[in-house]
């Protein structure tokens, strides 16, 4: 058992290497985005723990997300020496952003990784990947590139293009919390800008790939008006077991914007992961979002949209599917706050093994956000009788004009549909298989068209498989 004075000595030599890690990232930074990590890392230092009484966490194993408990990892202090590195060639770089981009520095291993999670039969506008934080390839093809787009790393755009970073980094997801706060005063990650008016035919990609103990990456997405994109953002954490990751996606779409947005987390066996994301949405704006969670020891997501312009509306679809003993939780809030709003959530996930799932919903209607349109469901599918799943919708509404409806299910599969399937010769594991791969499908057909509709049924259908003989 620790003393209080070895409780203390061990807070501050943490605090101590999270300040060096903050003053090696900010060394590389402008002044503005270094005091930014400052004020962070104070307000993750005097931030407390998160109580396993309070609503927001009741449900969560706090214990498996102990910050304190995960070591930075060497994965991460690299990202300072190409950080510098990064900044030597701003001038190149942003050179480069007018005519066309074309980096790679990945391994074979990496590039076979990198193409299971690629796009089938659709080619990429532009592609960065980072591994712990530093750029390892990046393209950006002739027409975007004159057109203005901007896909980098985010600490380059936070030196080149000033206006744009400043005023939304963290204007979304701020250090309102310890976790937050470490991810605003240690974060790396991508910056992505279309300008005003610009509307891409092909989609973009940022893959994040984390093998670090500890992981803060921070992707920033800004659509100007009127702009038209589709975004695949990937996070792979392949980091040791136990790892944390604490990802933010900060999305900003201005009036009349649409942005069609594909996030697939995937998780090594015995990572952890609590993701932050966040999208605002300005008058007649539009986002289209598919969020998948794969693999992982223990995931929370949490995502707010936030539909703050008359007319904007949001599509919000999920998938999911633990096994063994794998954990997953989606907080969600569909914020109204603005009239003639609309916002429709349909979310999924199988559960094999002794997995658990937990989705809890808000849709949350202002005072001034009258026919506001709002809808949110959740389904989960038991295959075996060892899962167990926890749905809980939930309406706050400050308005009458009104209309809004959840609704929730948790269920296993219906006997006679298995029935009928082994009535016509498939084996009990291939017709459980087969009823889930359609019980997801259902949300896949409806998703954005991003090329990824294969991979990530085929992802699904392969963790089922692996949970089921966990």
């Amino acid at each position: 058992m620790t003393t209080a004075s070895e409780r203390l000595t061990a807070g501050a030599t943490r605090g101590d290497e999270l300040a060096r890690r903050v003053e090696a990232l900010a060394a590389t930074e402008p002044r503005w985005l270094g005091e930014l990590r400052r004020s962070a890392l104070a307000r993750a230092l005097a931030a407390p723990a998160p109580r396993q009484g309070e609503e927001r966490w009741r449900f969560t194993e706090l214990a498996r997300l102990d910050l304190d408990g995960f070591e930075l990892g060497e994965g991460e202090r690299s990202g300072v020496t190409g950080a510098a590195s990064e900044r030597s060639g701003a001038t190149e770089s942003a050179a480069s952003e007018r005519s066309g981009v074309t980096e790679s520095a990945a391994s074979e291993r990496d590039q076979r990784e990198l193409a299971a999670v690629l796009p089938s039969g659709v080619e990429l506008a532009g592609l960065l990947v980072l591994g712990d934080g530093v750029v390892v390839e990046r393209r950006l093809d002739d027409a975007a590139a004159r057109a203005g787009v901007i896909l980098c790393d985010l600490a380059s755009a936070a030196r080149e293009q000033r206006e744009l970073v400043e005023r939304r980094l963290a204007a979304q997801v701020g250090p309102a919390d310890r976790f937050s706060a470490h991810n605003l005063a240690l974060h790396r990650g991508a910056f992505l800008h279309v300008p005003p008016g610009v509307e891409l035919e092909r989609p973009l990609q940022i893959v994040q790939r984390t093998r670090a103990s500890a992981s803060f990456t921070r992707n920033l997405a800004v659509l100007g008006r009127g702009a038209r994109a589709a975004l695949i953002s990937v996070e792979l954490r392949r980091g040791p077991a136990p790892s944390l990751g604490v990802p933010v996606d900060e999305v900003s779409l201005e009036e009349g914007a649409s942005l069609e947005w594909t996030a697939w987390r995937r998780s090594a066996a015995g990572t952890r992961a609590l993701a932050l994301a966040s999208a605002e949405l300005a008058e007649a704006a539009s986002l289209a979002m598919l969020a998948v969670s794969e693999g992982g020891e223990l995931t929370r997501v949490q995502l707010d949209v936030a539909l703050a312009g008359r007319g904007a509306q949001a599509e919000l679809l999920g998938l999911y599917a633990p096994g063994g003993k794998e954990r997953v939780e989606h907080w969600t809030r569909q914020l109204h706050r603005a009239p003639a709003t609309r916002s429709n959530l349909h979310y999924r996930g199988a559960l094999v093994g002794e997995s658990r799932a937990l989705y809890h919903g808000t849709i949350e209607v202002g005072g001034e956000a009258r026919r506001t349109d709002a809808y949110q469901a959740n389904r989960n599918l038991l295959l075996s009788p060892r899962a167990a799943a926890l749905s809980s919708p939930k309406l706050e509404i400050a308005q009458n004009d009104v209309r809004c409806t959840h609704g929730a299910t948790v269920g296993p599969i219906d006997p006679a549909a298995l029935f009928y399937l082994m009535s016509r010769g498939l084996p009990r594991e291939e017709a459980t298989a087969l009823i889930a791969r359609g019980f997801l499908a259902s949300v896949l057909e409806r998703a954005p068209a991003s090329g990824l509709a294969p991979a990530i049924a085929e992802a699904l259908a392969a963790a089922i498989a692996r949970g089921g003989e966990a």
